[in-house]
């Protein structure tokens, strides 16, 4: 993997000890956490900050606050824009509504007005002329394919249409001068593939142009192909952050990410199991010193074979003493060659620094 050089800037978003309760029910604990400008020499370019974790967990009610939308119980956001500075000298204001863009995971859209329309109102609240709102909301259209619907009204319209007619709609609302901020609710929630990769794509845009995107997602995978910096959220407190490689370095070589019915206290009681911690939907097992001096070599009953495009996903039963099922996605052609099917008995070996292992109770008979 190539590695860019950088540096960090001027602190762009500031969360200070940001409790929130509602009806006396605590909903963010305590969350500190800077968004740091990064720097890279010869490029002029924005960033992608995610906010991960699972549902429940508080990102929604984190990203209201960071929007202004809704005021902490306890401390301040402060955020970096271009008219900063007119309540403290550093250049930071405490955030209110207006101050960055926002994409919420409801699209409200006026119903009385056409595809084109919503575009061009959302273009007129962010300050931009009338040809470069014209020429955005056309590449927006472009990008989302609904360029042959920009006459016709909401109604007319199929529902993920006007999701992503909602979704442009709010990106026309990107502030054009100084530091830009876009916040964005779960933005690929319910997309289908080709709709999520115009998501990336409009995100990856945004960035270009200088952006600072704050996403909330519960999907790692996600997390790890778009974000520069990553802040993990559980039960409303930030529990980890860093960059891709700073997490992968401190976590990545002994950790290993697993979900099982069983719970945590059954995991730690495996052999080589130095510590676990329970983060609700999955656990994150640290392995002691025995266990990453060697792959972990499985012997297990292959149940299913479904193929799922580049890779096979192999359901597999009988997986140690307790005999826990094992599910894995293995490259197609790799999986050829081996000429695996149903039945077969297969060995697994699993490296500590490369694996994130999801396992389940083996279904009944197996």
């Amino acid at each position: 993997m190539t590695t860019f050089e950088f540096h960090y800037g001027d602190v762009l978003l500031s969360i200070r000890n940001v409790s929130l309760e509602i009806d006396g029910v605590a909903i963010l604990d305590d969350v500190n956490a800077d968004v740091t400008n990064i720097v890279r020499p010869g490029l002029s370019q924005g960033q992608v900050v995610g906010f991960l974790g699972p549902s429940g967990c508080g990102k929604t009610s984190l990203l209201r606050v960071l929007a202004g939308l809704v005021a902490p119980t306890n401390g301040d956001v402060r955020v970096r824009t271009a008219d900063a500075g007119a309540d403290d000298d550093d250049g930071m204001s405490v955030v209110a509504a207006g101050d960055v863009g926002v994409v919420a995971q409801s699209y409200p859209l006026f119903a009385h007005r056409s595809v084109w329309s919503n575009l061009l109102v959302a273009a007129a609240a962010a300050g931009l002329d009338d040809d470069a709102a014209e020429e955005r909301a056309m590449t927006l259209l472009e990008r989302f394919d609904l360029v042959d619907k920009r006459n016709r009204y909401p109604i007319e319209v199929s529902g993920g249409q006007r999701q992503r007619i909602a979704i442009a709609q709010q990106l026309m609302r990107v502030r054009p001068h100084g530091a830009s901020f876009l916040l964005m609710d779960e933005p690929f929630s319910g997309l289908d593939p080709v709709n999520a990769e115009a998501m990336k794509d409009a995100v990856l845009d945004q960035r270009r142009q200088g952006t600072t995107i704050v996403f909330s997602t519960h999907d790692m995978g996600v997390a790890e192909k778009l974000c520069d910096r990553i802040f993990m959220i559980f039960k409303g407190r930030k529990v980890l952050d860093g960059t891709l490689e700073e997490i992968q370095s401190s976590y990545g070589h002994d950790t290993l990410v697993v979900q099982t019915a069983a719970g945590a206290a059954a995991l730690a009681g495996l052999p080589g199991v130095e510590a676990v911690n329970d983060r609700g939907n999955f656990q994150e097992v640290r392995l002691g010193p025995a266990a990453r001096a060697a792959e972990n070599r499985l012997t297990a009953r292959v149940t299913s074979v479904q193929f799922q495009g580049a890779f096979t996903r192999l359901t597999l039963a009988g997986v140690g003493a307790d005999g826990l099922a094992l599910s894995c996605d293995v490259a197609a052609t790799a999986l050829a060659e081996l000429g695996v099917k149903d039945g077969a008995e297969v060995a697994v070996a699993l490296p500590p620094d490369a694996v994130r292992a999801f396992v389940e109770p083996p279904a009944l008979g197996a």
